[in-house]
């Protein structure tokens, strides 16, 4: 089966035809044959001849939309399978000019398939798109091999807790914000318990910036590592003993991901699907402090509640394996 993604220039990446290897949201790499396609051109149309199922990132500027109507003036629902998936939904409405909501509903209603990053978008987009399949499709990880890297938590150092993805600063116009919530609970759980450290990660150009908001915030306790590829990231991440992660806006939430595969427990705020999906009945409102302090207590002192907080994420996080992905598309196609 050929499966084609189309790259939008709201993002960095392959701007030609070409093969793409295995990706966070390169859907088509789940496919024995997989492309990329460049916005900036028109679609070739003996090339998608060949294809069988068409991926396109949502995004906001309409460069998308106007791919998929293109396409759809050739080939029907039946002969080209299309799926559209959308992004953090925050985000698409903050991007999103009003003058092309007309065109986002046409387009929508043209795919086969709508796909939510969030499983909570799902009744809004099938309210917004009436003649397309609306389904929850979260970005893919290779969860097997993640959990082959998970250790045992008696050779860990109980008091070493991970505070911060990979990327402390979430995207670029927004590089003046972080969410110090997590150091905050850290620096009060400090206070009851001296003999705990904390890792997180940045990007090398916000690494000065953080630095000084830990200054501010009094923590002098927290090694910042640059920011580095996911597979030395997971390498690094797996000594934790614990993670406190409590994002200030909405996300899918890849962090407790990867970090449910390593087997470390999470203390999280409700805010995000991933963090009540993995760790039910074990999120916090963002601004709990004593909850959130209360629970990471919980999990150091107490193995047995431990362990079972880490099996239940363990179990859970395989709902977002690359083959569970792929069944929910071809499910979602009819196939």
């Amino acid at each position: 089966m050929r499966a084609v993604s189309l790259c939008l220039k709201e993002f960095d990446g392959i701007q030609s035809l070409g093969k793409i290897g295995q990706g966070f949201q390169d859907f088509s790499s789940l496919f024995d044959e997989s492309y990329a396609v460049s916005h900036s051109h028109p679609p070739d149309l003996d090339f998608f001849k060949q294809v069988d199922i068409f991926f396109a990132e949502w995004g906001w500027g309409g460069s998308a939309q106007k791919y998929i109507l293109e396409l759809r003036k050739h080939f029907d629902k039946s002969r080209l399978k299309i799926i559209a998936y959308s992004g953090c939904w925050d985000r698409f409405w903050k991007m999103l000019d009003a003058d092309l909501l007309p065109l986002m509903i046409e387009a929508g209603n043209a795919c086969n398939v709508f796909g939510c990053m969030l499983d909570d978008e799902k009744e809004f987009f099938q309210a917004l798109y009436p003649d397309t399949n609306v389904i929850h499709l979260p970005i893919a990880f290779n969860v097997e091999n993640d959990k082959k890297l998970a250790i045992d938590p008696a050779t860990k150092d109980k008091n070493l807790i991970a505070l911060a993805p990979h990327t402390s600063f979430w995207y670029p116009t927004d590089a003046r914000r972080i969410a110090i919530t997590n150091f905050l609970v850290f620096r009060e759980l400090q206070k009851e318990r001296p003999e705990v450290k904390g890792i997180c990660w940045s990007k090398e150009q916000h690494i000065d910036k953080l630095v000084r908001l830990l200054e501010d915030l009094g923590i002098d306790n927290i090694a910042i590592f640059p920011h580095c590829r996911r597979d030395k990231f997971l390498e690094a991440a797996k000594h934790a003993y614990i993670g406190i992660y409590l994002p200030w806006q909405l996300s899918q939430g890849q962090y407790p991901i990867n970090m449910a595969s390593l087997g470390i427990p999470m203390v999280l705020n409700d805010l995000v699907e991933t963090h009540t999906r993995l760790y039910p009945n074990f999120t916090r409102d963002n601004f709990n402090v004593g909850g959130l302090i209360s629970d990471c207590i919980c999990l150091l002192d107490n193995y047995e509640f431990y362990t079972d907080i880490r099996n239940v994420a363990m179990e859970r996080v395989d709902y977002y394996n690359i083959e569970n992905c792929k069944k929910r598309i071809m499910e979602a196609l009819g196939d």
